[in-house]
């Protein structure tokens, strides 16, 4: 995305199967920001979220345990 973080502490990870095909398993960081401007690379695009505004969008089953996790 062709900025530059530090990865520091794990939140959580998440195992999840999707149609008996597929197996993911995603490990979610807390980082800091540390240079550069996001770049669309490889992605179709991108936005700042906050907890509240993720209600509006379709977050897929293996990324809700995060969004659980980061609310107060």
């Amino acid at each position: 995305m062709g900025i530059k973080i530090k990865a520091k502490e794990i939140i959580d990870y998440s195992s999840h199967v999707y149609n008996e095909e597929k197996h993911i398993i995603l490990i979610a960081f807390i980082c800091e920001y540390l240079s550069g401007e996001i770049k669309k690379i490889e992605i179709n695009d991108y936005t700042w979220l906050s907890l509240n505004e993720m209600k509006d969008y379709d977050i897929t089953e293996a990324d809700l345990s995060f969004i659980e996790k980061l609310k107060p």
